[in-house]
């Protein structure tokens, strides 16, 4: 169920391109960059931050900016975009980021949540983004609010690319499992012939679910809000924007939560608790 693994390359770029225009990004910047002045913030990791699309425009602003992402292609655009601004741009698994709890800040936005297959890795990524700020430093989530998905999101949608290529989006919600499935069909504009699709699932958290994550992973919700612009989270909101702040130690997890797992397993999700660098097998020829 890894869909995310190869999903974020040069075609995403090209069909997520009208969803991701300048307006929008400069409406988030600005939330963003309100919330970040409010705490004193001046390191920020942008986990799943793609090829930068908000960590370009804040490193230009001043801000010491690293960007996380699984996939080479969007960190090499990203890279070859940043024009001289000072970014640190790292390949990683959000499960098990590599860093040590020196940020101000971690920015999780556009929905880079929900990816994996079980609610223990969801977890693991929580954990993983508290384990990467400084005591006192601060989280930021942008989301679907899951609510609004299961009763108010169209179930097909079409849009142009700029080419005049058709683009359609088919939206699933299993109020049951808790996650959405995906559809985008590229249709050939002459013929009208499906040339290309995109099928994606994304688990979506309820506030409260979100809280108790937040919780485990020691950190303290400090506002909810329905959007970029700071209007109040309610039960009509289409986003879910929330700011948490670590607190220090995380709680700990009921017995009955913990995933089995064999030691191999267990071992890719150790991390060396200087570097936070994930540990490895040795080799023969190194022992």
């Amino acid at each position: 169920m890894n869909w995310w693994a190869d999903f974020f390359d040069e075609q995403y770029r090209v069909l997520w391109a009208p969803v991701l225009d300048d307006e929008r990004t400069r409406w988030e910047l600005d939330g963003v960059r309100e919330l970040l002045e409010r705490h004193d913030v001046h390191s920020v990791l942008d986990v799943c931050g793609g090829d930068g699309r908000i960590a370009r425009p804040l490193a230009a602003e001043g801000y010491a900016l690293t960007v996380a992402d699984y996939s080479l292609s969007m960190l090499s655009h990203g890279r070859a975009q940043a024009q001289g601004d000072a970014l640190s741009w790292v390949r990683a698994d959000a499960r098990r980021l590599p860093f040590a709890p020196r940020y101000d800040a971690v920015l999780n936005l556009f929905t880079s949540f929900g990816f994996f297959a079980t609610d223990a890795e969801h977890q693991a990524a929580m954990d993983a983004m508290a384990s990467s700020l400084r005591p006192g430093g601060v989280l930021i989530m942008d989301l679907v609010h899951r609510d609004f998905a299961a009763t108010a999101v169209a179930p097909q949608t079409y849009y142009e690319l700029a080419d005049g290529t058709v683009v359609t989006r088919r939206f699933d919600f299993d109020p049951i499992e808790g996650r959405t499935h995906e559809r985008l069909r590229v249709f050939d504009a002459a013929s009208g012939v499906t040339v290309r699709e995109r099928n994606w699932s994304i688990r979506l958290f309820t506030a409260t679910e979100l809280a108790r994550m937040l919780e485990r992973a020691g950190l303290r919700p400090l506002a909810w809000f329905g959007d970029y612009d700071g209007d109040d989270f309610c039960a009509e909101s289409a986003r879910l924007l929330l700011l948490a702040e670590r607190t220090g130690t995380a709680s700990a997890r009921p017995e009955d939560e913990m995933p089995t797992m064999h030691w191999t397993t267990i071992l890719d999700q150790l991390v060396c608790p200087q570097t936070r660098a994930p540990l490895r097998l040795l080799e023969a020829g190194e022992l």
